[in-house]
């Protein structure tokens, strides 16, 4: 997301805060990684209904490993 939006992001309606933002070089956009707890269902969001985001899960366990896209978020 852009580096001016990062601030409206909500994760089960409370706003994150704890991330830790990285800059992606020549952008105006980041990167940031949100821990969540296995078996539970989250809703990613943003304040602002027009803020362009892409969200990615990923994990392992005894195996066997993931990694998908969960939401694209984009706004012409």
């Amino acid at each position: 997301m852009k580096s001016t939006e990062a601030d409206g992001l909500s994760l089960n309606g409370v706003a994150v805060q704890s991330v830790d933002w990285t800059g992606i070089a020549n952008s105006s956009y980041l990167y940031g990684y949100i821990p969540v707890a296995d078996n539970r269902v989250f809703t990613l969001s943003h304040s602002n209904p027009y803020a362009r985001y892409m969200a990615l899960l990923y994990g392992s366990a005894d195996r066997e490993s993931f990694y998908f896209p969960l939401d694209i978020v984009s706004y012409a």
